[in-house]
């Protein structure tokens, strides 16, 4: 049932018309290159809806430029934390988050202030959008026995940039804004649904080729899911075909690189820019019901705990190149879990 009928149905007024968004500036993490920053906590004031992080600061050297998967993976990973429990809301790497934004036609790579050497940026999702679904996954934030922090782990200027002598220009780091909604009085207004929205990324060796099966966990809705194909200790395009597969016998969805790329560019219908993703990365969206990417309904979502097995396979051909312990998939899941009140 949507918001504004439950509303209608208690007399409240929906959260929607009951609530004011606001942007506020949280903090800066220092860059400490390879290390994991002390975790920067976010105000007790709102309903968090979103991070956004800014990268500033010049990489120093000589011949600095970007390499594949940079700047984005500057940021090793990234987490949002609650102390209400031990598993992380947002967990994943800088890039599969720059990744993700780009599915969802957020390509911060066309940013006026873009400099792949000294300025990017990061959307984190919070709630499922800041659009029609915003009131999906918020998190109260107003309970003082909450606390909620950003935790960033950072990469290796040689991982990330090409060049000698690397280093960064004094106070270089990430500056925090978050995005989040009044609270509203809630004896007049509805609160929204007891919902989490999470973003978490995990990474499965693969050995062989032929079909290499990666086995979604039984954990909630699944809206979009992201595998970053490495081999040889290289992104890599060497994959010929992906389905997506129930109860191991039935087939929803197959799909080869062309035809992927064709539909997130139907799904980006409503986008003016150019936010094609890679060819080594197989994506598959199921929460593009509206007139753009990651909006609309649960339509086309999976409910991994309604069947046995959800598999999702990708087909990497005899004549790919393996290396030595250097051949992963990368997988990045959004998800959205109930919360039982």
């Amino acid at each position: 049932m949507a918001q504004g009928q439950m509303a209608a149905t208690s007399g409240k007024i929906p959260f929607r018309y009951g609530s004011r968004r606001r942007i506020q500036r949280v903090g800066f993490i220092p860059f400490q290159e390879g290390a994991v920053a002390p975790p920067l906590q976010l105000p007790n004031v709102g309903y968090l809806a979103g991070i956004l992080l800014t990268w500033r600061g010049n990489i120093t050297g000589t011949g600095v430029s970007p390499r594949v998967g940079g700047p984005w993976n500057l940021l090793r990973r990234i987490r949002v934390n609650l102390n209400l429990g031990s598993a992380s809301i947002i967990d994943v790497s800088g890039y599969g988050l720059h990744l993700l934004n780009l599915l969802n036609g957020n390509g911060f790579q066309n940013h006026v202030q873009y400099a792949g050497t000294s300025r990017w940026h990061y959307f984190v999702p919070v709630s499922a959008n800041l659009g029609e679904n915003f009131s999906t996954g918020l998190i109260l934030l107003q309970d003082p026995q909450l606390r909620a922090t950003v935790e960033i782990a950072f990469n290796t200027l040689s991982a990330v940039f090409n060049g000698t002598g690397l280093g960064t220009a004094s106070g270089a780091g990430v500056e925090v804004h978050y995005v989040y909604w009044e609270v509203p009085d809630l004896e007049k207004v509805s609160q929204p649904p007891l919902v989490l929205h999470r973003v978490v990324e995990d990474t499965m060796p693969v050995s062989q080729a032929g079909e290499v099966p990666y086995l979604v966990p039984r954990q909630g809705i699944l809206l979009q899911m992201l595998h970053v194909l490495v081999l040889n200790g290289a992104y890599s395009d060497s994959w010929e075909r992906a389905f997506i597969r129930l109860n191991r016998v039935d087939t929803i969805a197959e799909a080869t690189p062309d035809v992927l790329n064709a539909l997130q560019i139907l799904a980006q219908d409503g986008y003016d820019s150019n936010n094609s993703l890679p060819l080594h990365v197989i994506h598959w969206d199921f929460f593009s019901a509206g007139t753009k990417a990651g909006s609309g309904d649960l339509r086309d979502a999976l409910d991994t705990e309604a069947v046995t097995t959800t598999e999702s396979v990708v087909v990497i051909p005899s004549n790919a190149t393996f290396g030595t312990g250097n051949n992963f998939i990368h997988t990045v899941r959004r998800i959205l879990q109930p919360i039982q009140p």
